[in-house]
């Protein structure tokens, strides 16, 4: 069972970077949505680039996370 019981560690990992990418993608999404001057100054362009940034970190975590889980579950 010691397999099943890594796998579902990595499921928990996955979920959890998963969770967190959405977080981030939602903070991306809002910086822009409240964007009301245009152009966009450079505070603001800033602000946004490094959300933009750790919002792709996060996916990086996301996407090694379930690729952990799969080779894990012999999904390759």
């Amino acid at each position: 069972a010691e397999g099943m019981e890594d796998v579902q560690k990595l499921h928990l990992d996955c979920t959890r970077e998963q969770r967190s990418y959405i977080s981030h993608a939602n903070q991306t999404c809002k910086l822009l949505m409240e964007t009301k001057e245009f152009p966009v100054s450079m505070d603001s362009r800033f602000e946004i680039l490094q959300q933009r940034q750790r919002e792709n970190q996060a996916l990086e975590r996301y996407q090694k996370a379930q690729r952990r889980l799969f080779d894990a579950a012999n999904w390759t």
